[in-house]
């Protein structure tokens, strides 16, 4: 098997593992509120399969989401909702007008599948409604979208293209590492271009729900603009950034 076979195999059984944790976690919270015969979403082994009828044994998606806003913690200044992202155990606050998006639906997610936890994207508000068969590289260009990807990094594994975080950035007393790459009219690194993404590699404090052998992995930022982005909205861009917090 080749390395990136390899890499979508285990991301693959991966997501099904953190999906089908974070699924029993919300079941477990629900069950044990007040409301003890309120049903909750349905829990999924822990291995992410379910017997077949032969005794066999194939993957599922786990059903069950977690809310797109709540409200945030105390300390966080934020005047928009506050994401909370139970399986990769960190927050941030989402900018008024923002949303999650898996670019199908025209507006953005008021529920956030979780299935989908471990590999986000977070858009401005000039990205709604979402045009049908748009790709996000071209909403960037051609509408001057803000396209964040929020995903896992794997202890030891380094980020995709020519770029790797490594410039230091204090925040809230946590030393993010960022860089900068450009691409060129096909999404592709390169030396020059219109199309640029800011990485930011944020360390995370606790391992992914249900994966303990992730210890150390990290959440990879990638924000997708263009040098024509208005400038007030690069500033909620940091703003946003500035407010992970890792629990």
């Amino acid at each position: 098997m080749s390395k990136s076979k390899g890499r979508r195999a285990r991301r693959a059984a991966l997501v099904l593992a953190l999906a089908a944790a974070t699924v029993a976690s919300l079941h477990t919270t629900a069950s044990s509120g007040p409301e003890e015969t309120k049903a909750g979403p349905t829990p999924v082994p822990e291995d992410g399969h379910v017997p077949a009828p032969d005794g066999q044994s194939f993957p599922v998606e786990p059903t069950g989401t977690v809310p797109a806003r709540t409200i945030a913690p105390p300390d966080v200044p934020c005047d928009g909702g506050w994401f909370d992202n139970t399986a990769l155990h960190y927050g941030l606050c989402v900018p008024g007008g923002w949303g999650f998006t898996d670019f199908t639906a025209e507006d953005p997610m008021t529920e956030v599948p979780v299935r989908i936890l471990t590999s986000l994207h977070l858009v401005n508000a000039r990205a709604f409604p979402w045009r049908a068969g748009d790709f996000p590289f071209d909403a960037v260009r051609e509408r001057r979208v803000i396209d964040v990807e929020l995903t896992l990094l794997e202890p030891g594994m380094e980020s995709d293209g020519d770029c790797e975080p490594a410039q230091p950035r204090l925040v809230a007393g946590v030393t993010f590492l960022t860089c900068e790459q450009a691409y060129d009219d096909l999404g592709l690194p390169a030396a020059t271009g219109l199309l640029r993404a800011t990485k930011i590699a944020v360390p995370l404090l606790q391992p992914p729900l249900g994966a303990p052998e992730l210890a150390g992995a990290r959440l990879l930022v990638i924000a997708r603009t263009t040098p024509t982005t208005p400038l007030k909205e690069v500033d909620a861009l940091w703003r946003l950034v500035d407010s992970i917090r890792a629990s």
